[in-house]
């Protein structure tokens, strides 16, 4: 895991510069994130649980079904700045604000 952050950051700084590399391999190291985190995370056997913790478990995997989501749409439609694939991907500030409460 340590190793996969790395080169997620390794990856980051070399998007400044080439994004159309970088963009797809850091949709491969997304999945690989998503790989490790289904095989050792603790949320798989804790979704069995009642409860507060059940509820958790199910947020985290939901969350990396959607970081999977993310990393298919970086390898397959590479640097974007525009279209669905972006939208899925990407997170604007106003969607923030869309979701606060009143």
């Amino acid at each position: 895991m340590f190793a996969l952050s790395l080169a997620l950051s390794a990856v980051a700084i070399l998007s400044l510069t080439s994004p159309v590399v970088a963009v797809p391999v850091a949709g491969i190291l997304l999945l690989g994130v998503v790989a490790w985190l289904l095989r050792y995370d603790v949320a798989r056997a804790t979704v069995r649980m009642p409860g507060l913790p059940r509820y958790v478990a199910v947020c985290l995997l939901a969350g990396y079904a959607w970081l999977a989501v993310a990393g298919s749409g970086w390898l397959l439609g590479g640097a974007r700045t525009e279209g669905v694939i972006y939208d899925a991907t990407t997170w604007h500030p106003h969607r923030a604000r869309a979701l606060r409460m009143p």
